[in-house]
């Protein structure tokens, strides 16, 4: 609508509570292809700059206020903080004065952060609204994806895509390992567009064959409630 692509972005704020979560996003947005995300830098220096202002990590992860943060993060970035970028070799390094920020462990200057106890229980009825049928696959070990009833792509996690409306679709349940880290993996399912964070049930690499399955056990949420295996007799895929 804004009559822009991918190409014309130079600085984005993006979701980044966990760190794939970032990653996913910067694939799903188009900022990145795929196969390039797990590998490509999104620092001050490079050619698309991700989460300067320290990212949802870096503002404590309030809900609400972190959307009104990005906004004037964004503002001043856009106003004057490139200008500093081109001007400040460390920053053109990526050395920023936030980063560390992202560290619980230690303060700014490198000496011992002070850590205090802290315990919180809060138990109330969450209610999964529209994305039900997704969060009840997930629950049998299925894979549901939305398919957009205009352009036919599909969505794992689902999406809304052209906005007129999509339907509920069963996709295969297999896919293929994106890049992993320990216990998780971006996957791309079979049938859809975009990547999935996926908790794996034993350890894979890139190009393996996975599949979705039911986890053992009760769990609090629907979203515990699939693993992702490795596939037997499998191969590593090429490009």
């Amino acid at each position: 609508m804004a009559g822009i692509g991918p190409q014309d972005v130079d600085v984005a704020e993006l979701y980044d509570a966990y760190t794939g979560a970032e990653l996913q996003a910067i694939s799903a947005y188009g900022l990145a292809a795929p196969e390039r995300v797990g590998l490509q830098d999104f620092g001050a220096a490079d050619r698309l700059a991700v989460n300067l202002s320290g990212g949802l990590l870096g503002q404590g992860s309030a809900p609400g206020a972190t959307g009104i943060a990005w906004v004037v993060a964004l503002a001043r970035i856009l106003t004057g903080l490139l200008a500093a970028i081109g001007a400040n070799p460390a920053l053109r390094a990526g050395r920023r004065p936030w980063r560390s920020r992202h560290r619980v462990d230690r303060d700014g200057d490198g000496t011992a952060a002070v850590t205090i106890p802290l315990s919180m229980t809060l138990r109330y009825n969450h209610p999964l609204g529209a994305r039900s049928p997704y969060f009840e696959g997930l629950s049998g070990g299925r894979a549901i994806a939305s398919r957009c009833a205009v352009c036919g792509c599909g969505w794992f996690p689902p999406r809304h895509c052209c906005g007129t409306g999509f339907h509920w679709e069963d996709l295969p349940g297999a896919g293929t390992v994106v890049a992993a880290t320990d216990g998780f993996a971006l996957v791309a399912m079979d049938g859809a567009r975009n990547l999935a964070l996926a908790k794996l049930r034993e350890p894979a690499q890139a190009g393996v064959r996975v599949r979705i399955v039911q986890a053992a056990g009760p769990v609090e949420h629907p979203a515990q409630a699939s693993l992702f295996q490795v596939e037997t007799g499998n191969c590593i895929a090429s490009e």
